[in-house]
């Protein structure tokens, strides 16, 4: 799979499908995650690989890379 990996900062419960940060790394995304929480967004977000790469689009089933 050709792209640089994403991992994202999504929320959860009410805050599902709102994306709060977009990392090229795991550790970055744990940075922004710890820095949400510390400005009130505790218990509600989680880091989660994205199910895309850079520079990729998915339409229906079939993956084009840009």
């Amino acid at each position: 799979m050709n792209g640089m990996q994403i991992w994202e900062v999504n929320g959860i419960d009410d805050l599902k499908g709102t994306c709060f940060a977009q990392c090229s790394t795991k550790e970055k995304a744990e940075k922004a995650m710890q820095i949400l929480e510390e400005n009130g967004f505790e218990d509600i977000l989680v880091v989660e690989q994205s199910s895309l790469r850079l520079d990729q689009l998915l339409i229906e089933d079939k993956l084009i890379q840009l």
